[in-house]
């Protein structure tokens, strides 16, 4: 099993060469499947250079589909350079979404990386139509989970998406999936991580965010790490089920 955040959050900040005004845009976010360390190092190139990006003028922001490309290559580099210093499959499938103001909805993007050697690299980008899939699995689990979805489709009943990733983590077959749901959401305000509030028996619970238990982290000085609760249950708006 590959553990560790495979949620984030993309930074986006522009400066302008003339003015040296900056310019911070809207949060979009990276998700992935696959190898942990290759996806990290991927979010962490895209993001170091994507806060800082500069033209003469900086008046049109980025759209959604420019970051989804860039993060192509920046995951294409990656992998090439782990290739190269040790052989092993560092294939990826990650995701790139967020509300593009160019065009004022959401769009995601699919970005698949395979490697055959550090010289034969092949990525893809795509859009994902989410007018049409209004559910998207990714990763090991991807099988397992659209049986589920499949089979609540065919008995006409409404898809939690929370609940068919609950199944798939209990599923023993499908051990290299674990540990706790990491979610976001992505809105005309931007890309937001979701705390996740999950009720463990009838009295205890575990909050977590990035998978982790924030209850085992303390404070920070006089603050809490995060401070907006998400209770994940059948009422969840953000989490509404689809069909």
């Amino acid at each position: 099993m590959s553990i560790g955040p495979k949620i984030f959050l993309v930074p986006i900040r522009t400066r302008n060469l003339e003015t040296d005004a900056f310019d911070v845009c809207l949060p979009a976010g990276f998700a992935f499947a696959g190898e942990t360390l290759t996806g990290q190092f991927i979010h962490s190139l895209a993001t170091t250079t994507l806060q800082n990006l500069a033209a003469p003028q900086n008046t049109v922001r980025p759209s959604i589909e420019e970051v989804a490309q860039f993060f192509g290559k920046c995951a294409e580099n990656i992998v090439a350079n782990r290739w190269r210093h040790l052989v092993s499959d560092y294939s990826i499938h990650g995701l790139v979404f967020g509300y593009c103001e160019k065009i004022r909805r959401s769009r995601i993007f699919s970005i698949m990386v395979t490697s055959a050697s550090d010289e034969v690299i092949e990525t893809k980008v795509d859009e994902i139509d989410l007018r049409r899939e209004r559910i998207y699995c990714i990763g090991s689990g991807a099988k397992n989970a659209r049986a589920i979805v499949d089979e609540l489709r065919r008995a006409h009943q409404p898809i939690w998406p929370i609940k068919v990733m609950d199944k798939i983590i209990a599923d023993p077959s499908v051990p290299s999936v674990g540990g706790a749901i990491q979610a976001s959401t992505a809105s005309p305000k931007g890309v937001a991580l979701k705390p996740m509030l999950r009720r463990v028996g009838s009295t205890a619970g575990e909050y977590t965010v990035m998978g982790v238990n924030i209850f085992e982290l303390g404070m920070v000085g006089g603050y809490v790490p995060v401070a907006q609760l998400h209770m994940v249950d059948d009422n969840d708006p953000d989490f509404a089920p689809v069909r």
